[in-house]
């Protein structure tokens, strides 16, 4: 009995390690792939600013943004047929989040970012993003079954709440 116990627990725990680890290369597989074309809009994804001045996040989205929009990537800011502009780590929920909102969406994420100029940086994204996308997973799920409602009376479903 023991045994098969502990035969259940490490492929529970060889399960969870393989989950994290796909979700890891997924997020960084995302991140690395620019899909610039022709599109309806720029969408540029905000971050902290302080008095009116972008954080460095900020600021790299927005210089990546306006290059999207200065290449005739497109021709307006706003949400519909959309390239979304974040950083590396962020983009697969990003992409994920519009698709489950309805809107067709590319990614171009920006390589200028604070979360990428380090190594040490790039893993404590992708492990926070790794948590991220864990809770946008099982919060839309928990969500969508208890019929969650929002203070604007819709239903908080995928990324609402988020």
């Amino acid at each position: 009995m023991t045994r098969h116990l502990g035969r259940l627990l490490f492929v529970g725990l060889l399960g969870g390690v393989l989950a994290l680890g796909w979700m890891g290369y997924r997020i960084w597989d995302t991140g690395n792939r620019d899909d610039r074309r022709q599109a309806d809009a720029i969408v540029v994804l905000g971050a902290a600013q302080y008095d009116g001045r972008p954080s460095a996040i900020l600021k790299a989205r927005l210089d990546h943004g306006i290059q999207l929009f200065n290449d005739g990537a497109a021709p307006w800011f706003v949400v519909a047929s959309a390239i979304f502009v974040s950083d590396r780590t962020h983009m697969l929920r990003v992409l994920r989040i519009a698709t489950d909102e309805g809107i067709a969406s590319r990614g171009s994420p920006t390589t200028t970012s604070p979360t990428d100029a380090t190594l040490p940086n790039q893993v404590e994204a992708t492990i926070r993003e790794v948590g991220a996308l864990a809770l946008y997973f099982v919060g839309a799920e928990i969500a969508d079954r208890a019929h969650v409602r929002g203070p604007n009376r819709e239903t908080i479903g995928s990324s609402s709440w988020l």
